[in-house]
C-alpha cells in the first residue's frame, strides 16, 4: 500500500517507499504493475515524459546540484568572477539611482535607531512598583 514500482533513468527499477518519492505531476498512461522494462520504457518515450519530467524544478535543481558537483576548477574559477561582474553592474545600476548603502550598512543604520518604547517600559514598570 505504501510502496510503489519504480523505475528511473540511471535506477534499477525496484520496489520503493512512497516516503521517499518525490511528487510530480508527470506519469505515465496505460502501464500496469506487471509492464517489461522494454514495453515501460517504450511507453516513456512515445508519451514525452522524459522530457516533461527534465521541465519540472525538481529535475531541474537535480541537474543544476550535479553539474556543481562535477565542475572543475577552472569553471568554479569562471563562476566566481562571473558573479563579481553581476555584482559590480548591479552596483553601478543602484549608484546611478542614488542608492549607494549596502545590505550590511542599511542593517547596522536598524540596529543603531533609537528604540522609542523602551522608556515607555521602564516607566509603566516603575510606576507598578
Amino acid at each position: 500500500q505504501y510502496q510503489r514500482r519504480v523505475h528511473g533513468g540511471q535506477a534499477r527499477r525496484h520496489i520503493a517507499r512512497l516516503s521517499d518519492a518525490v511528487v510530480t505531476t508527470v506519469k505515465v498512461d496505460g502501464v500496469t504493475t506487471t509492464q517489461k522494462q522494454k514495453e515501460l520504457l517504450a511507453a516513456i518515450k512515445s508519451q514525452g515524459t522524459e522530457a516533461e519530467y527534465n521541465s519540472t524544478n525538481v529535475a531541474q535543481r537535480i541537474a543544476s546540484n550535479t553539474a556543481r558537483a562535477n565542475a572543475t576548477d577552472f569553471e568554479r574559477f569562471q563562476i566566481r568572477k562571473a558573479r563579481a561582474a553581476r555584482a559590480q553592474i548591479a552596483r553601478k545600476i543602484l549608484a546611478d539611482k542614488g542608492i549607494t548603502d549596502t545590505f550590511e550598512q542599511v542593517t547596522v543604520q536598524r540596529m543603531q535607531k533609537p528604540m522609542k518604547n523602551i522608556g515607555k517600559a521602564s516607566k509603566a514598570w516603575s510606576k507598578k512598583k
